[in-house]
């Protein structure tokens, strides 16, 4: 059977379709709850800075909170990083698309996420080295007790999310350039004289 309805290219659609449906619909769910975590985090930070101030004022200084917000910092910014780069909101220098001819810019992004998948994936090597270092000496925090390892997870777990993004955005990118090209020969195949 052709590749009509019902054929086997019919199928193998409707596998990237699914599959495309299922990239995007994890990336979905944890950006929820990157949202949600980063919020629960935000209103630690800025509830421990509101008892700080009033402690200072009311002479009864509670130290360890300023090692709990500044924790709680570092991970809201790691995963409002992924956030970020997962809705492009980060600036970028376009000078290179305006240099390159017009039907090559559509392959840049996939370049650019290439290169970032690799620089990605090398910081994650790097940092498994130093949470490794951290929780082989058993480094503790010096106010909480807290093991440093679980701190330095905040920046691992914000580059996991963006490497994630990066791979849906790869993902997605391709489908559409998949189905701009199956547009364009549809258009081509039906030439000037099969249109009304």
């Amino acid at each position: 059977m052709g590749a009509g309805f019902g054929g086997k290219g019919h199928e193998k659609m409707n596998d990237a379709g699914l599959f495309l449906c299922a990239v995007n619909g994890v990336a979905a769910v944890l950006e929820k709850i990157i949202n949600c975590l980063a919020c629960v985090l935000l209103a630690v930070v800025a509830l421990a800075v509101i008892i700080q101030v009033c402690g200072r004022w009311g002479n009864i200084p509670v130290v360890w909170l300023g090692e709990l917000s500044t924790f709680a910092v570092i991970w809201s910014v790691f995963l409002g990083l992924a956030i970020g780069y997962r809705h492009g909101l980060f600036a970028q220098v376009d000078i290179i698309c305006h240099l390159l001819p017009t039907a090559w810019r559509k392959y840049l992004v996939l370049v650019w996420d290439m290169i970032a998948i690799v620089i990605i994936t090398w910081i994650l090597w790097s940092a498994r080295d130093y949470i490794a270092y951290a929780a082989r000496r058993k480094m503790l925090s010096p106010e909480l007790r807290w093991p440093l390892y679980a701190v330095y997870m905040g920046p691992v777990l914000g580059y996991l999310f963006i490497l994630y993004f990066t791979f849906a955005n790869v993902v997605n990118n391709v489908a559409a350039l998949f189905q701009r090209a199956a547009m364009d020969g549809a258009a081509d195949a039906d030439g000037p004289e099969g249109r009304v």
